[in-house]
């Protein structure tokens, strides 16, 4: 099995690949997206919504965050995913893609902010930038996935 730290070349990964040493995750987490919150007038709602993308049709209910939002930011790797619960907190939640369900509490960033980047990989998880009430914000934090 690869080790998935660092760069791979083409070259490399395709050898691996043939070799039938490269790794990938379960096929269900490589077909499901999920959608959090979104606007609703003045405020935001609390759905979470997943799609399964090997198949046409609608997106079906996950769970619920526990508060309504929208700008909301996310980030995660093959076992959960890690939300910034928008507008109106500096809170994350987390929810678990093999079981379908309502967010659960993960803990908070420094600061309230929405529409943040994300980036991840199977370990942490960054959220960059966004903005809050009254202005941009400038900072990078991070957390570590699974705890």
């Amino acid at each position: 099995m690869p080790n998935f730290s660092g760069v791979w070349t083409l070259k490399e990964q395709g050898v691996a690949i043939k070799g039938d040493r490269w790794s990938s995750p379960p096929e269900i987490f490589q077909q499901i997206a999920l959608f959090f919150g979104g606007s609703a007038g003045s405020g935001g709602q609390n759905y979470i919504d997943q799609r399964n993308l090997a198949s046409t049709g609608n997106a079906s209910d996950f769970g619920d965050m526990s508060a309504g939002a929208y700008g909301v930011a996310a980030t995660g790797n093959t076992t959960r995913a890690v939300y910034n619960v928008g507008n109106a907190a500096n809170t994350l939640e987390y929810v678990t893609f093999a079981s379908a369900g309502n967010g659960e509490d993960f803990g908070d960033l420094p600061s309230v902010r929405q529409k943040a980047a994300c980036a991840s990989n199977h370990t942490r998880g960054i959220y960059g930038s966004g903005e809050n009430a009254t202005s941009s914000v400038n900072i990078i934090d991070f957390i570590t996935i699974q705890t």
